[in-house]
């Protein structure tokens, strides 16, 4: 209570610098939606009706998106300070310095996300939005949860090959369909760019940990070329009981591939993009009911191919109309093998083969800057089938959506739309959503804005087929979908053209129907008996005090709690900062940092003790001759050598090291330092 004070008194002061007066129509002037000029002047009423390079809901074509702008709010780009949702973005820059090499790792970094890891590289590690486990990821516009459980686990993702990733949060169920409960996570594959180029790149670090890669990419005339592949390999170094033990290792093979060609005269694109990995993951640890003790397993082993394949056809026939047709293919295949072994761990075998097809298109129709709307279609079938019970279920979802974004004079945007769903188990819902943003010259302040926004949806997730009809995992066939209502409040607030850019929200979600577990029952079948309540409240702080320092800081505080009280895993407070610092031309260091309170495990063991962990890392450019550039990174992790829990019984192996080099060379003109 006392937080949530806090914020309405921090917003109240907010608007000290937007006086009533200030809100006359002569008073009012849009803010200019180029990076970097935030200018108070209004546009020419002469412009061309029909110019759609204008700022807010502009489309570029073949889904360009710049610096300044986001995709996934309304599928089409548009600029970040439009947009009415809590939105994070990191940029192909942010991936490539930040020297983490799973994605799972730098999704952390961001305020509202939440994420827990069963012991080192390659562990099942699903992650909350806003307190809430239930939350969409998508590859390429394709979902990817995992099909066993219908959470996102990223375990088996690696940044390499990815080009940006988008979070929204809050639920965004129009455009994005079931599953986006908690928000979203959209990932989109690297496309060439420039003159042909090759990259290499190898890394190297504590507990046997390589990692290895190889690119080629570039673009000329109507063509644009990606090709990546990787090879990661660790021993792990998870502790058990204070023993670090061997079994504990990973291999992830990931190729990435993405080709688009411009057809009629460049009014079209056909665009093909592959991802595939394979993964092997060592589990060296025991841990039976009622989770309070831990074993040594020294021949548990889990292996995961992923194949994810989008083909798009996009078109712009005229200035006010295009489209897009999209066909996706999701390959899920996975085995878990634990013979009986002297430890007494019980033995099992799991495998199950999920597929995914799917065919989306999408329609927008351009009014001027002032109206896109968007209609579309999504035919979605999954094929499931699991070995040991010789399950086999296929389950289809027909789709249509409507989603509508409305400029006022580039001081309002409303967005809102809804998707209704038939579900060949379910039958037929909606699921709406809808949020505003208000952009405005914070008063008598040069090169400032300030924007209010708020944000509605409501979504479902509806229960797998191994929560259906998997016995021995559960299973109950009357189980109903979940269900969420959720909103958010906040604002952003920049100074000096976005060289302070604070921003604050509060968020509440109400969930129904929750699937839990009944433990007086034998295989401990699912059950919708719970309710939820998540709130909280998320602000950033990003600083450039001058060119060569930025600092970032982020806070979330988050209350998740169910019919029996806080739910699992969920930390009240969590820290992230990183600042960076250009030591010289050449050589750049930073420090970044995660702290997390206590989380509450289960009602055998209580509650887990909070962590921080601190690391150190440098960037240096050795060489760059003509097209050529070679860099130096290294990283210390953890260096309190604080050997923390993120799950209950699996430590992270303390300090760390790696350090690596990275090869570009380019044929084509040469590169400005």
């Amino acid at each position: 209570m006392v937080r949530t004070v806090i914020l309405c008194c921090f917003v109240g002061a907010l608007f000290l610098f937007q006086p009533l007066a200030a809100f006359s129509e002569d008073n009012i002037k849009p803010i200019s939606l180029e990076k970097g000029k935030v200018t108070n002047s209004v546009k020419d009423d002469n412009t061309d009706n029909n110019n759609q390079e204008n700022n807010g809901t502009s489309f570029i074509q073949f889904g360009e998106v710049k610096e300044n702008q986001v995709y996934s709010p309304s599928n089409i780009p548009e600029d970040i300070k439009t947009s009415g949702n809590s939105v994070s973005v990191i940029n192909l820059k942010d991936i490539q310095d930040s020297n983490f090499i799973e994605t799972r790792d730098l999704v952390n970094t961001l305020p509202g996300i939440s994420l827990y890891s069963n012991g080192s590289a390659g562990s099942l590690s699903p992650f909350y939005m806003r307190g809430w486990s239930k939350s969409l990821v998508t590859l390429d516009g394709m979902r990817i949860n995992n099909p066993n459980w219908n959470q996102p686990y990223l375990d088996n993702i690696l940044n390499d090959g990815l080009d940006r990733i988008e979070i929204v949060r809050g639920p965004q169920g129009s455009l994005h369909g079931t599953q986006a409960q908690g928000g979203l996570m959209s990932l989109y594959t690297r496309q060439g760019k420039g003159p042909f180029a090759i990259e290499a790149g190898s890394t190297m670090g504590s507990f046997g940990t390589f990692k290895e890669n190889f690119a080629v990419q570039g673009e000329r005339k109507n063509l644009d070329y990606y090709l990546g592949i990787t090879r990661y390999d660790t021993n792990g170094g998870m502790k058990t009981n204070g023993d670090r033990h061997d079994n504990d290792g990973y291999n992830n093979y990931s190729i990435a591939s993405n080709v688009g060609t411009r057809i009629l005269d460049g009014k079209a694109e056909i665009r093909n993009i592959l991802r595939y990995s394979a993964a092997h993951k060592e589990i060296g640890q025991y841990n039976p009911y009622p989770y309070t003790s831990f074993y040594y397993d020294p021949d548990h082993d889990s292996y995961t191919n992923d194949l994810f394949e989008t083909l798009q056809f996009s078109h712009e026939p005229t200035n006010w109309y295009n489209y897009n047709v999209k066909f996706g293919l999701y390959e899920n295949r996975f085995k878990d093998i634990n013979p009986q072994n002297a430890s007494g761990d019980y033995p099992y075998y799991t495998k199950y083969n999920n597929t995914r097809l799917s065919l989306d298109t999408q329609h927008n129709i351009l009014y001027k800057k002032i109206n896109t709307f968007t209609y579309g279609y999504n035919l979605e079938y999954n094929n499931y089938k699991d070995f040991p019970t010789d399950l086999k279920k296929g389950f289809l979802n027909n789709d249509v959506y409507f989603h509508d974004v409305v400029n006022i004079k580039d001081i309002v945007f409303l967005r809102g739309g809804t998707r209704i769903t038939h579900s060949s188990v379910w039958g037929t819902y909606a699921t709406p959503d809808a949020s505003i943003a208000v952009l405005l010259p914070t008063f008598k302040i040069p090169d400032a804005y300030t924007k209010l926004r708020s944000s509605y949806g409501y979504s479902v997730n509806t229960p797998t087929p191994t929560q259906l009809y998997n016995i021995t995992w559960g299973g109950n066939p009357d189980l109903k979908p979940e269900k969420v209502k959720g909103w958010d409040i906040g604002f952003t607030q920049s100074f000096f053209n976005e060289k302070v850019l604070f921003d604050a929200s509060y968020f509440n979600n109400n969930h129904d129907n929750l699937i839990v577990s009944d433990p007086s029952t034998p295989y401990w079948t699912l059950e919708n008996v719970a309710k939820a309540k998540t709130y909280g409240y998320e602000t950033s702080l990003k600083l450039l005090p001058f060119q060569k320092l930025s600092i970032d800081l982020n806070y979330t505080y988050t209350k998740a709690m169910n019919d029996n009280g806080e739910l699992y895993y969920i930390p009240r407070n969590k820290w992230n900062f990183l600042v960076n610092y250009q030591l010289f031309k050449r050589i750049g260091i930073y420090t970044r940092g995660l702290t997390s309170s206590s989380r509450r495990v289960n009602n055998n063991t209580g509650r887990i003790s909070g962590f921080a962990d601190v690391g150190l890392g440098t960037k240096i450019l050795l060489m760059k001759r003509k097209t050529t550039d070679l860099y130096l990174s290294a990283e210390l992790n953890n260096i309190g050598n604080n050997s923390y829990q993120e799950v209950y019984g699996y430590r992270h192996p303390g300090i760390n090291f790696c350090a690596g080099v990275f090869l570009k060379k380019s044929f084509g003109k040469e590169e400005k330092l």
